[in-house]
């Protein structure tokens, strides 16, 4: 892929990060120097924080400058950040702004700071970055490289829906990442492989649940906001939606070897925290309410 000004921009992967495309672009150049690569490519590369990239799309400024006059054939914001999985989550106005970040974003400062926070990606991700072994092999066998992709990363993605088989977690920590570019092909190489793990009763719900979130990577777009998805649901079930990972443990009696049980115990311990934070328990809390009326998302947008 070639920009006005650097002729070695990576033409990016299915569901690869905006982090990810940022270290396949340093290897290409050979400045592995993550501060240089920053210098480079970003206008203010004093408040830049890589990590971010693993969910948030490139600025749309910093695009235009990458490609000068040219069309810009890649949208960054739609098919390579997060932004699209959280608008069904997010106030109308702020729904509407993600929505207009499909090639970059334009949002001022103030408005990206309350956005992001809103999507809670910020504060509530996993601690290590995560990948499917057979994503990865198959990427070294078609193209010779491998990427970070933005399935993996999310909270309650816990198996490839593609291969059926869980995300194994990398040797690269979230915190490692803030100012440095490690490309996953250099993580990747020489990771042992795991031994095989016992099979998960909840394994079907797992993959269920990781279909909808990488739906909604791809198709989150096409929702509207909220209050739509409140309204929508209202009429097609004549019932309330439930917002909240909890509601449905709290409110039964039988708690034993439940899949929300599971499920909450994997998100603290992929996030190393002891609670899940407000912003996941409404995101998942969602998307479940949704299967157990309509079966998945796709399915509820089709209703």
């Amino acid at each position: 892929m070639n920009g006005l000004r650097f002729g070695n921009l990576p033409t990016p992967f299915p569901d690869e990060n905006c982090y990810s495309i940022l270290c396949r672009f340093a290897v290409r150049r050979g400045q592995i120097n993550s501060t240089q690569v920053i210098h480079d490519l970003f206008r203010n590369s004093v408040n830049i924080r890589l990590g971010s990239y693993l969910f948030k799309p490139f600025k749309l400024r910093d695009i235009q400058d990458w490609y000068g006059s040219n069309e810009i054939p890649i949208q960054y914001g739609a098919n390579h950040s997060c932004y699209p999985y959280y608008t069904m989550f997010l106030s109308p106005l702020f729904a509407e702004k993600v929505k207009e970040s499909a090639i970059g974003t334009s949002m001022t400062t103030g408005q990206a700071k309350r956005i992001n926070g809103e999507c809670g990606f910020a504060r509530n991700h996993k601690q290590n970055l995560w990948y499917c072994p057979e994503c990865v092999r198959e990427d070294v066998l078609l193209r010779g490289e491998t990427c970070w992709r933005r399935l993996p990363q999310m909270p309650g993605a816990v198996y490839c829906p593609i291969h059926g088989v869980k995300f194994l977690e990398s040797g690269v920590r979230f915190r490692e990442i803030t100012g440095q570019l490690i490309p996953a092909n250099y993580a990747l190489n020489h990771m042992p492989e795991p031994p095989p793990e016992r099979g998960n009763v909840y394994s079907e719900r797992f993959i269920a649940l990781a279909r909808d979130i990488a739906w909604l990577l791809d198709k989150g777009f096409l929702f509207s906001d909220i209050e739509w998805i409140r309204r929508s649901f209202f009429e097609a079930a004549g019932t309330d939606l439930k917002q909240h990972l909890f509601y449905t443990i709290a409110m039964t009696s039988e708690r034993e070897n439940r899949f929300e049980d599971y499920l909450a115990a994997k998100i603290m311990k992929d996030s190393g925290k002891y609670a899940i934070s407000m912003s996941i328990s409404r995101q998942i809390g969602t998307i479940l309410c949704i299967e157990d009326r309509f079966g998945s998302v796709e399915k509820f947008y089709s209703s």
